[in-house]
């Protein structure tokens, strides 16, 4: 399917009416102490702003979707892939008519750093201006406190009381069911 969007050079050889259309990706990045980073969109931003998205994400401009989650991790949370002690594709989902229905990717990472180290390396960021903060979500059964001065909260009260894109609320109750039946397991 990347082949074939329209960032790809073997899809700048078909006819434009011919190409898929663009992908992303995103990730649930879990801490080591057993927390899901996300971000609320700049208010600058066209697309969604104020709501909370997962950290990274971005579109795939590459063949290989898993240097752009590379990248987007570097960007925006200022962390390198030599910190991922862990990665899977979750799933492949539809985003939803607020984004067009693009597909995107959606990746587990689980991070060697703690909330703490997180919440430090996303203030030195470089693109660090595309959240206007983070949230640290408690991974149900496997977080333990952390000293961050963001806010931490569980899942449930997370998914109940804040605007998320539509994509990220569903992928964050695919991620529960998930942990609860054991195939992502820390």
């Amino acid at each position: 399917y990347v082949l074939y969007t329209h960032f790809s050079p073997d899809a700048v050889q078909l006819p434009e009416a011919h190409r898929a259309g663009s992908v992303g990706l995103a990730a649930l990045t879990e801490t080591a102490d057993g927390y899901l980073v996300l971000g609320r969109r700049s208010s600058r931003l066209a697309c969604l702003p104020g709501h909370w998205h997962f950290v990274p994400a971005g579109q795939v401009d590459s063949s290989n979707p898993q240097h752009v989650l590379e990248q987007e991790l570097h960007e925006e949370l200022g962390c390198e892939w030599d910190e991922v002690v862990d990665s899977r594709l979750l799933a492949l989902m539809d985003c939803g008519a607020e984004q067009g229905h693009k597909s995107d990717f959606i990746f587990w990472l689980r991070l060697s750093l703690n909330a703490a180290d997180v919440e430090e390396r996303f203030a030195c960021a470089e693109d660090s201006s595309e959240h206007d903060g983070l949230i640290f979500v408690r991974v149900p059964g496997r977080w333990r406190p952390a000293s961050v001065a963001t806010r931490t909260l569980a899942l449930d009260e997370f998914l109940g009381r804040y605007q998320l894109v539509d994509i990220a609320r569903r992928s964050l109750i695919l991620f529960e069911r998930l942990v609860q039946d054991g195939p992502v397991t820390a």
